[in-house]
Protein backbone atom coordinates (compact mmCIF):
# COMPACT_ATOMS: atom_id res chain seq x y z
CA UNK A 1 0.00 0.00 0.00
CA UNK A 2 2.47 2.53 0.73
CA UNK A 3 4.54 1.58 -2.49
CA UNK A 4 1.82 4.03 -4.12
CA UNK A 5 2.86 7.22 -4.76
CA UNK A 6 -0.81 8.88 -3.57
CA UNK A 7 0.27 7.30 -0.13
CA UNK A 8 3.68 8.66 0.09
CA UNK A 9 2.28 12.17 -0.69
CA UNK A 10 0.21 11.87 1.85
CA UNK A 11 2.33 10.75 4.25
CA UNK A 12 4.95 12.67 4.01
CA UNK A 13 3.02 16.04 3.70
CA UNK A 14 1.16 14.84 6.95
CA UNK A 15 4.90 14.23 8.81
CA UNK A 16 5.97 17.29 7.41
CA UNK A 17 2.62 19.13 8.63
CA UNK A 18 3.05 17.69 12.46
CA UNK A 19 6.42 18.20 12.80
CA UNK A 20 5.75 21.86 11.57
CA UNK A 21 2.94 22.13 14.46
CA UNK A 22 5.39 20.27 17.27
CA UNK A 23 8.28 22.97 16.28
CA UNK A 24 5.81 25.86 16.26
CA UNK A 25 4.34 24.73 19.74
CA UNK A 26 7.80 24.59 21.18
CA UNK A 27 8.68 27.54 19.76
CA UNK A 28 5.54 29.60 20.71
CA UNK A 29 5.65 28.07 24.40
CA UNK A 30 9.18 29.31 24.62
CA UNK A 31 8.33 32.89 23.83
CA UNK A 32 4.80 32.86 25.96
CA UNK A 33 6.87 31.89 28.92
CA UNK A 34 9.19 33.95 29.03
CA UNK A 35 6.97 36.72 28.41
CA UNK A 36 4.45 34.96 30.95
CA UNK A 37 7.86 34.59 33.91
CA UNK A 38 8.32 38.84 33.49
CA UNK A 39 4.85 39.73 33.50
CA UNK A 40 4.65 37.45 36.79
CA UNK A 41 8.08 39.06 38.29
CA UNK A 42 6.94 42.67 37.48
CA UNK A 43 4.01 41.74 39.68
CA UNK A 44 5.10 40.11 42.54
CA UNK A 45 7.88 43.44 42.97
CA UNK A 46 5.30 45.80 42.57
CA UNK A 47 3.17 43.75 44.96
CA UNK A 48 6.35 43.44 47.25
CA UNK A 49 6.81 47.54 46.98
CA UNK A 50 3.22 47.90 48.01
CA UNK A 51 3.35 45.45 51.47
CA UNK A 52 7.04 47.05 52.09
CA UNK A 53 4.95 50.39 52.25
CA UNK A 54 2.50 49.05 54.95
CA UNK A 55 5.10 47.18 57.31
CA UNK A 56 6.82 50.37 58.88
CA UNK A 57 3.09 52.10 58.88
CA UNK A 58 0.89 48.98 60.51
CA UNK A 59 -0.13 49.62 64.19
CA UNK A 60 -0.04 46.19 65.15
CA UNK A 61 0.47 42.83 64.18
CA UNK A 62 -3.47 42.22 63.62
CA UNK A 63 -3.45 45.37 60.73
CA UNK A 64 -0.39 43.76 58.96
CA UNK A 65 -1.80 40.55 58.70
CA UNK A 66 -5.31 41.91 57.25
CA UNK A 67 -3.43 43.99 54.56
CA UNK A 68 -1.31 41.21 54.16
CA UNK A 69 -4.07 38.66 53.69
CA UNK A 70 -5.47 41.37 51.24
CA UNK A 71 -2.63 41.28 48.89
CA UNK A 72 -2.13 38.01 49.02
CA UNK A 73 -5.76 37.04 48.03
CA UNK A 74 -5.60 40.05 45.52
CA UNK A 75 -2.56 38.87 43.19
CA UNK A 76 -2.68 35.19 44.41
CA UNK A 77 0.40 34.93 46.10
CA UNK A 78 1.96 33.99 49.26
CA UNK A 79 4.03 36.43 51.37
CA UNK A 80 6.48 35.91 54.26
CA UNK A 81 8.17 37.83 56.70
CA UNK A 82 11.63 36.58 57.77
CA UNK A 83 13.56 38.67 60.50
CA UNK A 84 17.07 37.97 61.44
CA UNK A 85 16.06 36.54 64.97
CA UNK A 86 14.83 33.41 63.14
CA UNK A 87 11.08 34.47 63.69
CA UNK A 88 8.73 33.67 60.22
CA UNK A 89 5.51 35.06 59.72
CA UNK A 90 3.57 33.73 56.57
CA UNK A 91 0.20 35.33 54.49
CA UNK A 92 -1.91 33.54 52.07
CA UNK A 93 -5.39 34.21 50.51
CA UNK A 94 -8.34 33.15 53.13
CA UNK A 95 -10.15 29.87 51.98
CA UNK A 96 -7.37 28.59 50.18
CA UNK A 97 -6.00 25.03 50.26
CA UNK A 98 -4.53 23.57 53.52
CA UNK A 99 -1.12 24.46 54.15
CA UNK A 100 -1.58 27.38 51.70
CA UNK A 101 0.69 29.83 53.64
CA UNK A 102 3.74 27.55 53.27
CA UNK A 103 6.54 29.09 51.40
CA UNK A 104 8.99 27.19 49.29
CA UNK A 105 11.79 29.47 49.30
CA UNK A 106 15.00 28.23 50.07
CA UNK A 107 16.95 29.04 53.98
CA UNK A 108 19.95 30.22 51.28
CA UNK A 109 17.62 32.28 49.79
CA UNK A 110 16.01 33.70 52.84
CA UNK A 111 19.91 34.54 53.78
CA UNK A 112 20.34 35.91 50.79
CA UNK A 113 17.81 38.43 50.92
CA UNK A 114 18.91 39.42 54.50
CA UNK A 115 21.88 40.44 53.70
CA UNK A 116 20.62 43.60 51.61
CA UNK A 117 20.24 41.66 48.43
CA UNK A 118 17.32 41.09 46.12
CA UNK A 119 15.96 37.30 45.07
CA UNK A 120 14.37 36.59 42.23
CA UNK A 121 13.49 32.90 40.87
CA UNK A 122 11.14 31.75 38.04
CA UNK A 123 10.01 27.88 37.77
CA UNK A 124 8.07 26.52 34.58
CA UNK A 125 5.66 24.92 34.67
CA UNK A 126 5.41 20.99 34.15
CA UNK A 127 5.01 19.82 30.49
CA UNK A 128 2.45 18.06 30.86
CA UNK A 129 0.41 21.44 32.30
CA UNK A 130 1.97 23.15 29.07
CA UNK A 131 0.27 20.59 26.57
CA UNK A 132 -3.13 20.77 28.19
CA UNK A 133 -2.78 17.29 30.40
CA UNK A 134 -4.21 16.75 33.50
CA UNK A 135 -2.10 17.42 36.17
CA UNK A 136 -1.50 17.69 40.42
CA UNK A 137 -3.98 20.16 42.01
CA UNK A 138 -2.89 22.29 44.76
CA UNK A 139 -4.80 19.58 47.47
CA UNK A 140 -3.11 16.96 45.85
CA UNK A 141 0.98 18.97 46.43
CA UNK A 142 -0.07 19.91 49.90
CA UNK A 143 -1.33 16.61 51.12
CA UNK A 144 1.80 14.98 49.76
CA UNK A 145 3.60 17.46 52.18
CA UNK A 146 4.70 19.29 48.87
CA UNK A 147 4.20 22.82 48.84
CA UNK A 148 3.62 24.15 45.08
CA UNK A 149 6.96 26.05 43.43
CA UNK A 150 5.81 29.50 41.80
CA UNK A 151 8.01 32.25 40.87
CA UNK A 152 9.63 34.24 43.76
CA UNK A 153 10.62 37.35 44.47
CA UNK A 154 12.77 38.47 47.58
CA UNK A 155 12.83 41.77 49.05
CA UNK A 156 14.98 43.29 51.99
CA UNK A 157 13.71 45.70 54.27
CA UNK A 158 14.54 47.59 57.86
CA UNK A 159 12.60 47.51 61.03
CA UNK A 160 13.56 48.92 64.63
CA UNK A 161 17.22 48.59 63.55
CA UNK A 162 16.47 44.95 62.45
CA UNK A 163 17.18 43.50 59.04
CA UNK A 164 13.72 41.65 57.95
CA UNK A 165 13.04 39.56 54.25
CA UNK A 166 10.01 39.84 52.44
CA UNK A 167 9.61 37.11 50.41
CA UNK A 168 6.49 36.67 47.84
CA UNK A 169 5.93 33.50 45.58
CA UNK A 170 2.96 33.55 43.04
CA UNK A 171 0.35 30.78 43.41
CA UNK A 172 0.38 28.61 40.36
CA UNK A 173 -1.36 29.61 38.03
CA UNK A 174 -3.64 27.39 35.25
CA UNK A 175 -2.27 29.81 32.64
CA UNK A 176 -0.19 27.43 31.44
CA UNK A 177 -2.63 24.95 31.32
CA UNK A 178 -5.26 26.94 29.37
CA UNK A 179 -2.88 27.82 26.92
CA UNK A 180 -2.13 24.05 26.14
CA UNK A 181 -5.36 23.23 26.23
CA UNK A 182 -5.88 25.99 23.23
CA UNK A 183 -2.28 25.08 21.28
CA UNK A 184 -4.27 21.47 21.42
CA UNK A 185 -7.35 22.39 19.77
CA UNK A 186 -5.58 24.72 17.28
CA UNK A 187 -3.32 21.67 16.64
CA UNK A 188 -5.84 19.10 16.34
CA UNK A 189 -8.09 21.69 13.81
CA UNK A 190 -5.06 22.25 11.80
CA UNK A 191 -3.86 18.62 11.60
CA UNK A 192 -7.59 17.21 11.11
CA UNK A 193 -8.22 20.09 8.44
CA UNK A 194 -4.64 19.83 6.69
CA UNK A 195 -5.22 16.56 6.46
CA UNK A 196 -8.18 16.58 4.35
CA UNK A 197 -6.71 19.35 2.24
CA UNK A 198 -3.58 17.16 1.74
CA UNK A 199 -5.29 13.96 0.77
CA UNK A 200 -7.80 15.97 -1.75
CA UNK A 201 -4.03 18.22 -3.09
CA UNK A 202 -2.51 15.09 -3.61
CA UNK A 203 -5.12 13.17 -5.55
CA UNK A 204 -5.11 16.05 -7.61
CA UNK A 205 -1.47 16.41 -8.10
CA UNK A 206 -1.28 12.19 -8.60
CA UNK A 207 -4.24 12.20 -11.18
CA UNK A 208 -1.92 13.57 -14.17
CA UNK A 209 0.71 10.83 -12.86
CA UNK A 210 -2.02 8.21 -12.91
CA UNK A 211 -3.24 8.80 -16.73
CA UNK A 212 0.67 8.86 -18.01
CA UNK A 213 1.10 5.39 -16.47
CA UNK A 214 -2.31 4.15 -18.12
CA UNK A 215 -1.34 5.95 -21.74
CA UNK A 216 2.27 4.18 -20.93
CA UNK A 217 0.53 0.95 -20.69
CA UNK A 218 -1.16 1.29 -23.95
CA UNK A 219 1.76 2.30 -25.64
CA UNK A 220 3.43 -0.48 -24.33
CA UNK A 221 0.88 -2.32 -26.19
CA UNK A 222 1.51 -0.92 -29.62
CA UNK A 223 -1.35 1.72 -29.25
CA UNK A 224 0.72 4.59 -30.72
CA UNK A 225 -2.66 7.12 -31.14
CA UNK A 226 -2.91 7.76 -27.69
CA UNK A 227 -2.52 11.23 -26.33
CA UNK A 228 -2.55 13.30 -22.78
CA UNK A 229 -3.90 16.68 -22.76
CA UNK A 230 -1.16 18.98 -22.43
CA UNK A 231 -3.33 22.12 -21.77
CA UNK A 232 -1.53 22.65 -17.74
CA UNK A 233 1.19 25.03 -18.12
CA UNK A 234 3.36 23.38 -15.41
CA UNK A 235 6.14 20.68 -15.16
CA UNK A 236 3.13 17.95 -16.15
CA UNK A 237 2.11 19.89 -19.02
CA UNK A 238 5.14 19.86 -19.97
CA UNK A 239 5.99 16.43 -19.24
CA UNK A 240 2.49 15.32 -21.47
CA UNK A 241 4.10 16.93 -24.00
CA UNK A 242 7.47 15.18 -24.48
CA UNK A 243 5.24 11.89 -23.66
CA UNK A 244 3.07 13.40 -26.89
CA UNK A 245 5.95 13.63 -28.78
CA UNK A 246 7.53 10.41 -28.20
CA UNK A 247 4.12 8.82 -28.90
CA UNK A 248 4.42 10.02 -32.87
CA UNK A 249 8.17 9.50 -33.14
CA UNK A 250 7.58 5.74 -31.77
CA UNK A 251 4.45 5.85 -34.43
CA UNK A 252 6.56 7.18 -37.10
CA UNK A 253 9.42 4.93 -36.04
CA UNK A 254 6.91 1.46 -36.43
CA UNK A 255 5.86 2.74 -39.71
CA UNK A 256 9.49 3.08 -40.93
CA UNK A 257 10.12 -0.85 -39.23
CA UNK A 258 6.89 -2.13 -41.21
CA UNK A 259 8.46 -0.05 -44.59
CA UNK A 260 11.38 -1.38 -43.90
CA UNK A 261 10.52 -4.61 -43.37
CA UNK A 262 8.12 -4.88 -46.48
CA UNK A 263 10.77 -2.76 -49.13
CA UNK A 264 13.59 -5.52 -47.37
CA UNK A 265 11.29 -8.04 -48.71
CA UNK A 266 10.44 -6.49 -52.12
CA UNK A 267 14.35 -5.44 -52.71
CA UNK A 268 15.34 -9.34 -51.95
CA UNK A 269 11.90 -10.88 -53.64
CA UNK A 270 12.86 -9.10 -56.77
CA UNK A 271 15.70 -10.01 -58.08
CA UNK A 272 15.10 -13.72 -56.50
CA UNK A 273 11.84 -14.06 -58.88
CA UNK A 274 14.29 -13.01 -61.58
CA UNK A 275 17.16 -15.42 -61.01
CA UNK A 276 14.64 -17.86 -60.60
CA UNK A 277 12.26 -17.27 -63.81
CA UNK A 278 15.57 -17.53 -66.01
CA UNK A 279 17.38 -20.32 -63.61
CA UNK A 280 14.09 -22.45 -64.46
CA UNK A 281 14.47 -20.84 -68.68
CA UNK A 282 18.34 -22.40 -68.73
CA UNK A 283 17.38 -25.22 -67.38
CA UNK A 284 14.57 -26.16 -69.86
CA UNK A 285 17.32 -25.32 -72.58
CA UNK A 286 14.23 -23.72 -74.50
CA UNK A 287 16.40 -20.78 -75.22
CA UNK A 288 18.86 -19.96 -78.09
CA UNK A 289 22.69 -19.67 -77.46
CA UNK A 290 22.08 -15.61 -77.47
CA UNK A 291 19.15 -15.80 -75.24
CA UNK A 292 20.77 -18.11 -72.68
CA UNK A 293 23.80 -15.36 -72.29
CA UNK A 294 21.51 -12.61 -71.76
CA UNK A 295 19.73 -14.46 -68.99
CA UNK A 296 23.45 -15.20 -67.66
CA UNK A 297 23.80 -11.62 -67.78
CA UNK A 298 20.70 -11.02 -65.99
CA UNK A 299 21.45 -13.78 -63.09
CA UNK A 300 24.70 -12.63 -62.65
CA UNK A 301 23.19 -8.62 -62.36
CA UNK A 302 20.35 -9.84 -60.06
CA UNK A 303 23.12 -11.47 -57.80
CA UNK A 304 25.41 -8.38 -57.54
CA UNK A 305 22.10 -5.99 -56.68
CA UNK A 306 21.56 -8.66 -53.83
CA UNK A 307 25.17 -8.87 -52.79
CA UNK A 308 25.72 -5.08 -52.46
CA UNK A 309 22.08 -5.03 -50.72
CA UNK A 310 23.30 -7.21 -48.20
CA UNK A 311 26.34 -5.04 -47.65
CA UNK A 312 25.09 -1.85 -47.64
CA UNK A 313 22.25 -3.45 -45.12
CA UNK A 314 24.81 -4.78 -43.05
CA UNK A 315 27.32 -1.49 -43.12
CA UNK A 316 23.78 0.26 -42.37
CA UNK A 317 23.03 -2.17 -39.30
CA UNK A 318 27.21 -1.28 -38.19
CA UNK A 319 26.82 2.41 -37.87
CA UNK A 320 23.24 2.56 -36.40
CA UNK A 321 24.83 0.10 -33.32
CA UNK A 322 27.26 2.74 -32.67
CA UNK A 323 29.89 0.06 -32.19
CA UNK A 324 31.82 0.88 -36.24
CA UNK A 325 35.03 1.55 -35.97
CA UNK A 326 35.90 5.02 -36.31
CA UNK A 327 39.35 5.80 -36.60
CA UNK A 328 40.42 9.65 -37.76
CA UNK A 329 43.05 10.70 -39.90
CA UNK A 330 44.45 13.53 -41.43
CA UNK A 331 45.06 13.10 -45.09
CA UNK A 332 43.98 14.92 -48.26
CA UNK A 333 40.66 14.60 -49.47
CA UNK A 334 40.70 16.15 -52.72
CA UNK A 335 43.22 13.30 -53.26
CA UNK A 336 40.61 11.15 -52.40
CA UNK A 337 37.68 12.68 -55.06
CA UNK A 338 39.73 12.45 -57.75
CA UNK A 339 40.77 8.37 -56.65
CA UNK A 340 36.91 8.15 -56.43
CA UNK A 341 36.15 9.84 -60.20
CA UNK A 342 39.03 7.28 -61.07
CA UNK A 343 37.02 4.12 -59.72
CA UNK A 344 33.84 4.78 -61.09
CA UNK A 345 35.35 5.04 -64.78
CA UNK A 346 33.76 2.93 -66.12
CA UNK A 347 30.28 3.65 -64.80
CA UNK A 348 30.57 7.64 -65.91
CA UNK A 349 32.51 6.77 -69.29
CA UNK A 350 29.78 3.92 -69.94
CA UNK A 351 26.89 6.75 -69.99
CA UNK A 352 29.72 9.02 -72.19
CA UNK A 353 29.30 11.60 -68.69
CA UNK A 354 31.84 14.29 -68.46
CA UNK A 355 32.68 14.58 -65.12
CA UNK A 356 33.76 18.63 -63.97
CA UNK A 357 36.32 18.56 -61.12
CA UNK A 358 37.00 22.42 -61.21
CA UNK A 359 40.63 22.19 -60.21
CA UNK A 360 40.03 20.62 -56.93
CA UNK A 361 42.20 22.73 -54.58
CA UNK A 362 44.79 21.08 -52.08
CA UNK A 363 42.80 20.34 -48.78
CA UNK A 364 43.86 18.65 -45.34
CA UNK A 365 40.97 17.25 -43.42
CA UNK A 366 40.58 14.74 -40.45
CA UNK A 367 38.40 12.10 -40.40
CA UNK A 368 38.13 8.54 -40.90
CA UNK A 369 38.78 7.75 -44.78
CA UNK A 370 37.30 4.67 -45.68
CA UNK A 371 33.71 5.63 -44.38
CA UNK A 372 33.96 9.33 -46.54
CA UNK A 373 35.33 7.04 -49.28
CA UNK A 374 31.99 5.12 -48.67
CA UNK A 375 30.21 8.86 -48.58
CA UNK A 376 31.60 9.86 -51.92
CA UNK A 377 30.65 6.44 -53.90
CA UNK A 378 27.50 6.24 -53.13
CA UNK A 379 27.13 10.17 -53.87
CA UNK A 380 28.92 9.39 -57.23
CA UNK A 381 26.65 6.26 -58.17
CA UNK A 382 23.79 8.36 -57.12
CA UNK A 383 24.87 11.22 -59.35
CA UNK A 384 25.64 8.75 -62.35
CA UNK A 385 22.50 6.80 -62.15
CA UNK A 386 20.38 9.63 -62.71
CA UNK A 387 22.25 11.67 -64.95
CA UNK A 388 21.22 11.13 -68.45
CA UNK A 389 23.87 9.89 -71.38
CA UNK A 390 25.83 12.86 -72.19
CA UNK A 391 24.97 14.89 -69.05
CA UNK A 392 27.63 16.10 -66.62
CA UNK A 393 28.97 16.16 -63.06
CA UNK A 394 30.26 18.89 -61.28
CA UNK A 395 32.15 17.70 -58.17
CA UNK A 396 33.38 21.32 -56.18
CA UNK A 397 35.51 21.59 -52.63
CA UNK A 398 35.03 24.77 -51.27
CA UNK A 399 36.89 25.74 -47.97
CA UNK A 400 35.86 27.85 -45.43
CA UNK A 401 37.32 29.06 -41.83
CA UNK A 402 36.82 25.63 -39.78
CA UNK A 403 34.63 23.64 -42.56
CA UNK A 404 34.84 22.42 -45.65
CA UNK A 405 31.57 21.99 -48.66
CA UNK A 406 31.61 19.28 -51.24
CA UNK A 407 29.23 19.54 -53.68
CA UNK A 408 27.94 17.06 -56.02
CA UNK A 409 25.87 18.68 -59.19
CA UNK A 410 24.11 16.37 -62.11
CA UNK A 411 22.75 17.56 -65.03
CA UNK A 412 19.73 14.87 -64.08
CA UNK A 413 16.24 15.49 -62.88
CA UNK A 414 16.12 17.57 -59.93
CA UNK A 415 14.44 16.45 -56.44
CA UNK A 416 11.20 18.26 -55.50
CA UNK A 417 11.62 20.31 -52.61
CA UNK A 418 8.74 18.26 -50.35
CA UNK A 419 10.95 15.41 -50.78
CA UNK A 420 14.08 16.37 -49.71
CA UNK A 421 14.11 15.28 -46.34
CA UNK A 422 12.76 11.86 -47.35
CA UNK A 423 15.36 10.80 -49.61
CA UNK A 424 18.23 10.19 -46.56
CA UNK A 425 15.10 7.69 -44.83
CA UNK A 426 15.91 4.02 -45.68
CA UNK A 427 14.64 2.51 -48.58
CA UNK A 428 12.88 6.14 -49.57
CA UNK A 429 12.60 6.39 -53.40
CA UNK A 430 10.91 9.16 -55.65
CA UNK A 431 9.96 7.17 -58.17
CA UNK A 432 10.46 3.75 -57.20
CA UNK A 433 9.39 1.84 -60.86
CA UNK A 434 12.27 3.59 -62.13
CA UNK A 435 14.42 3.29 -59.15
CA UNK A 436 13.95 -0.52 -60.05
CA UNK A 437 14.77 -0.35 -63.45
CA UNK A 438 17.99 1.43 -62.15
CA UNK A 439 18.84 -0.90 -59.52
CA UNK A 440 18.79 1.20 -56.88
CA UNK A 441 18.45 -0.40 -53.22
CA UNK A 442 17.09 3.09 -51.43
CA UNK A 443 19.43 2.84 -48.45
CA UNK A 444 22.27 4.58 -50.23
CA UNK A 445 21.80 8.63 -48.95
CA UNK A 446 20.74 6.80 -45.15
CA UNK A 447 23.84 5.18 -45.15
CA UNK A 448 25.42 8.67 -46.12
CA UNK A 449 23.76 10.86 -43.74
CA UNK A 450 24.58 8.12 -40.78
CA UNK A 451 28.33 8.50 -41.76
CA UNK A 452 28.17 12.44 -41.64
CA UNK A 453 26.75 12.15 -38.26
CA UNK A 454 29.35 10.31 -37.18
CA UNK A 455 31.68 12.99 -38.37
CA UNK A 456 29.24 15.55 -36.76
CA UNK A 457 28.57 16.55 -40.60
CA UNK A 458 25.58 17.14 -42.72
CA UNK A 459 24.53 16.53 -46.25
CA UNK A 460 21.56 18.98 -47.82
CA UNK A 461 20.39 19.03 -50.98
CA UNK A 462 18.73 21.67 -53.69
CA UNK A 463 17.62 20.47 -56.77
CA UNK A 464 19.92 18.07 -58.06
CA UNK A 465 22.86 18.98 -55.92
CA UNK A 466 24.30 17.39 -53.01
CA UNK A 467 26.42 19.51 -50.56
CA UNK A 468 28.36 17.88 -47.77
CA UNK A 469 29.95 20.35 -45.07
CA UNK A 470 32.57 18.78 -42.81
CA UNK A 471 34.65 19.83 -39.75
CA UNK A 472 37.93 20.36 -40.74
CA UNK A 473 39.30 18.36 -37.55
Amino acid sequence: MTRSLYVRMVLTFLVVVVLSLVVSFFVTNWLYLGQYNRDVRSQLEMTGQLALKMVPSASSDQELEVYMKQLAEQFRVRIGLFDDQGHVRTFASPGGPPQADRLSVSTEAVQQVLSGKTYSHSSEPPLGMLIGLPGEDQQDRFRGNRPPMGDIVGLPYTQDGHRGALILEAMPSNRGRNMGTFVNITLMIVLVVGSLLIVVASRYLVKPLRAMKAATEQLAKGNFDIRLSDQRGDEFGTLAKSFNRMAVELRQIEASRQDFVSNVSHEIQSPLTSIKGFSKALLDDVADEADRKRYAEIIYKESDRLSRLSENLLRLASLQSEHHPFQPKAYELDEQLRQIVVAHEPQWAEKDIEIDLEDLPRTMIVADEDLLSQVWTNLLSNAIKHTPRGGTISITLTEHRETLEVAFQDSGPGIPEEEREKIFERFYKLDKSRNRTKSGSGIGLAIVKKILDLHEGAVSVAGSTFTVTLKKS
